[in-house]
């Protein structure tokens, strides 16, 4: 949810263009139901799909974060971001900081998800193409021209909505910014 009193204190610091900037900034969708919480059980029985064809089930999260990565449909935006965001997630992996990444809505059609990931070769499972799982959770895709990353605790306490530009901004110490 955007603060009203940020664009009058951006007009009063900066000028109305600093406002209108940050009015075009894309939101997020998580949740869409506009609570700062979702529920994530409806999705534990789903089957994701890795980049080589395995299956996995939905991640159980008991500690750390799970992150729905929503990618662009603008694949130069995914060029540019997706692999800072592997990065990062590897760098936390490492450090021990449980974070699960879930892709979601990657394309409209099972071929086309396919090249995705032949594509991208990201390490995290997606949901599978068509699934409406998502969406009776509450969760829709954001309309936005870069990746995003929402990210919710283990109880479905929404974390951010900005993970993606957290990652570009600050890499893996965005951690700090996110930790459970």
């Amino acid at each position: 949810m955007r603060h009203p009193v940020i664009p009058a204190l951006l007009i009063a610091l900066f000028g109305w263009q600093a406002a209108a900037w940050y009015l075009r900034l894309p939101r997020a969708a998580a949740p869409a139901n506009g609570m700062e919480t979702a529920d994530l059980r409806p999705l534990q029985g789903l089957t994701l799909q890795a980049a080589d064809g395995s299956r996995h089930a939905w991640p159980a999260i008991t500690n750390g974060l799970v992150g729905l990565l929503f990618p662009s449909p603008d694949p130069a935006a995914n060029r540019r971001a997706l692999p800072r965001v592997q990065d990062a997630w590897a760098q936390l992996e490492r450090a021990g900081r449980p974070l699960r990444v879930v892709l979601c809505d990657i394309a409209p059609t099972a071929a086309e998800q396919d090249a995705f990931l032949q594509d991208f070769k990201p390490p995290w499972p997606a949901v599978p193409a068509g699934e409406e799982r998502l969406r009776r959770a509450g969760l829709a895709p954001p309309a936005a021209e870069r990746p995003q990353l929402i990210l919710f605790d283990a109880r479905g306490r929404l974390v951010t909505r900005r993970g993606v530009d957290d990652i570009l901004h600050m890499g893996a110490d965005a951690w700090e910014a996110w930790k459970p």
